[in-house]
């Protein structure tokens, strides 16, 4: 259940561009439904995870999805950020798991075309846990944190389909060795205006990270592919 926590990643809300370079805020609050395949390790165990939307949602404690940009008809800058603590025990009592992630990505963006923006930053995947369980002996505790930071690059294609309705699709790779080995995100989805400064979207994001560090007893690697449905709102001020 410690690999439910992971995999919720960014989320890009399309601004309208701005006219005569003003500046335009927009804030999206989102959910996202993930399923997440892979395989981590932990201080050198190896699990392989598959774990649905219910089976993170079941086990919520709090979470927060967010997107924030700044954006004129050139220039824009957006922050993304994740949070989520999950708790589970398992069915004997046996063991609990305490699981705190955190995904936190800052992007610069500029304006290529009418339709199409590139996009440079990073992204920061922090993940901290309690694993509590029944030893041989006693009680024991084993915690783990790792945090790691993704460089990434992109791009973000808008275009209308109808007077209310917009599609947009922003793609980018990271990692390149640095911080994961590769890390690649796709997210196409639609927008239907409800009012000049409101809409809802409606989306479908593929998330693959495949990161690793330490060797042997302390070795630490998370390769997983996180897809799911992702609903939102955004507001323009």
């Amino acid at each position: 259940m410690g690999t439910a926590a992971l995999g919720l990643g960014l989320a890009f809300a399309v601004p309208a561009a701005a006219e005569d370079g003003d500046w335009e805020v927009r804030v999206a609050p989102y959910v996202l439904a993930p399923t997440m395949d892979g395989e981590i390790i932990v201080r050198g165990v190896d699990a392989e995870a598959a774990v649905g939307p219910a089976g993170i949602f079941g086990n919520l404690n709090f979470g927060f999805q967010g997107y924030f940009e700044a954006h004129n008809d050139k220039w824009g800058v957006g922050l993304d950020v994740i949070y989520m603590n999950l708790d589970a025990t398992d069915d004997e009592g046996l063991a609990e798991i305490d699981v705190n992630q955190g995904a936190y990505t800052a992007v610069a963006f500029v304006r290529a075309t009418p339709t199409l923006e590139v996009y440079a930053g990073a992204r920061m995947n922090d993940l901290g846990g309690d694993l509590d369980f029944q030893g041989p002996l006693d009680r024991e505790t084993v915690a783990k944190d790792e945090t790691w930071v993704d460089p990434l690059v992109g791009a973000r294609f808008t275009a209308p389909i109808s007077d209310n309705w917009n599609f947009q699709v922003s793609a980018d790779v990271g990692g390149f060795g640095l911080g994961s080995d590769i890390a690649v995100h796709v997210w196409p989805m639609v927008g239907y205006e409800l009012s000049g400064s409101a809409q809802l979207t409606f989306g479908y994001r593929v998330l693959y990270m495949d990161y690793d560090s330490g060797t042997g007893s302390e070795r630490f690697a998370y390769d997983m592919l996180t897809t799911g449905p992702v609903i939102g709102a955004a507001f323009d001020f």
